[in-house]
């Protein structure tokens, strides 16, 4: 068990143990894992932990949910930021409250203005941004593209 300080956060190299500090608990039994603003995230195969309400599942299939926040970490790596719902199985999808994510390999789920395509691999998201995971599609052009149309319409 190495136990490594480093800032404000604690983490544990060892089986599905966990160690918790200031509202964050990391597991990190598995491979990499990004927290953010007291996120809870559990890296063992099927073990969970939970820390201030936040509950995340690394199970093949299940989930936790709690406070609008779902996270399925049946595949690899993610960041999360500030109250983002995502899921990362192959082709399942969490939802709430007109959250939809898809993670299939090119759909992609829209919530808001924000849109997410997560046919490649990590990400990091930050207050309301776009992410596109696939190539090009950009959700700001596609929005200013709806702006465009309606300002043609108020025209004609």
């Amino acid at each position: 068990m190495v136990l490594t300080w480093d800032g404000q956060l604690i983490v544990l190299h060892h089986g599905t143990d966990n160690g918790s500090d200031l509202g964050r608990t990391l597991n990190r039994s598995s491979s990499s894992y990004g927290s953010d603003l007291g996120q809870t995230l559990d890296r063992g195969s099927s073990s969970y932990g939970s820390d201030l309400g936040w509950t995340l599942n690394r199970s093949s299939s299940s989930y936790g949910s709690d406070l609008g926040r779902t996270l399925n970490r049946s595949s690899s790596s993610y960041g999360s930021d500030l109250g983002r719902t995502l899921n990362r199985s192959s082709s399942s999808y969490g939802s709430y409250i007109g959250q939809t994510l898809d993670r299939g390999s090119s759909s992609h789920g829209s919530d808001l203005g924000w849109s997410l395509n997560r046919s490649s691999s990590s990400y990091g998201s930050d207050l309301g941004r776009t992410l596109n995971r696939s190539s090009t599609l950009s959700t700001y052009a596609f929005i200013d593209h709806i702006f465009m149309s309606i300002q043609d319409r108020i025209v004609e």
